[in-house]
């Protein structure tokens, strides 16, 4: 392990150098060496949110050379089509909300209703319990991150046909993902509340053979719950898609990817082969 007064002669040195980068590029809007760069991706179900060294800022007020974060995008891989992002995050609307407090980033697992008519790009509704630190300590002035998940599958390189030309193949993994970002506004008011709670029971309680309501449960019931909960609203600023499903491979590897996950006993599997094919290039 490193003495710490060396990790602190490195950190001192390694900060001295991205000044110095700073100084130099700053009007080129990125840095050759580190930017301070917010990125977030996913790996099968874990969430990762790191520093890293290429794309752009993490934070508007952050001083450094760009001015927002963004998700690692290949060009194959965008999605930009508003009612395609729309239709996933309905489809998949248990998001991950991360906003920035003074102690640093928290997140936490909710659901969340989209209102498309409301703004450019929507906006997300959702609650969380008001004994939740993120109600009280997010910073008004930074945007959330809502990530938004779907199906996901590793994809083996026994399934690609260039494995047996030339070897040269590893595995890899499939998923879709959806950022959105936005300003957090919570609501107190009890009308906000009671049309959001409406309208999330409703819309998850359709199509059941016998739809529960809130109005089914006592009125004083339903209000002492409710005065433990903190609505919120986030107008969506800025919005993300990334769909990849082996769009980079040559045809006869995607064929064999289709087949792999279409063959495999997992309900995930199948549904990202369903997207494989819906999603690969056309051939020229």
């Amino acid at each position: 392990m490193m003495p710490s007064f060396r990790r602190t002669a490195k950190r001192e040195l390694l900060l001295n150098n991205v000044s110095k980068w700073r100084k130099r590029f700053f009007l080129g809007g990125r840095h050759p060496f580190l930017n301070g760069t917010y990125r977030s991706s996913m790996t099968s179900s874990v969430y990762l949110v790191s520093v890293s060294k290429t794309g752009g800022c993490s934070f508007d007020s952050c001083g450094a050379c760009c001015s927002r974060a963004t998700m690692y995008i290949p060009r194959f891989n965008a999605e930009e089509r508003l009612h395609v992002l729309h239709d996933f995050m309905e489809a998949n609307s248990f998001a991950t909300v991360v906003t920035v407090s003074s102690a640093g980033m928290v997140a936490t697992h909710l659901p969340l209703i989209l209102d498309r008519s409301r703004g450019p790009s929507g906006t997300l509704e959702g609650h969380i319990a008001r004994a939740n630190p993120q109600a009280a300590e997010t910073l008004a002035d930074q945007d959330a991150l809502v990530i938004v998940t779907g199906p996901h599958a590793y994809i083996s390189p026994s399934w690609y046909a260039t494995t047996a030309e030339h070897g040269k193949v590893v595995p890899t993994w499939n998923y879709v993902a959806v950022h959105a970002y936005g300003l957090v506004r919570f609501q107190e008011g009890h009308e906000f509340l009671s049309r959001h709670l409406e309208a999330l029971v409703t819309r998850h309680e359709a199509g059941r053979e016998n739809p529960w309501s809130i109005s089914d449960a006592p009125p004083q019931y339903i209000a002492q719950l409710a005065r433990a909960i903190v609505g919120f609203e986030i107008p969506i600023t800025r919005i993300e898609g990334k769909w990849k499903m082996s769009q980079n491979r040559p045809e006869a590897d995607i064929d064999g990817v289709i087949a792999g996950l279409g063959a495999s006993a997992s309900l995930h599997d199948r549904e990202v082969a369903e997207i494989v094919a819906s999603v690969r290039p056309r051939p020229a």
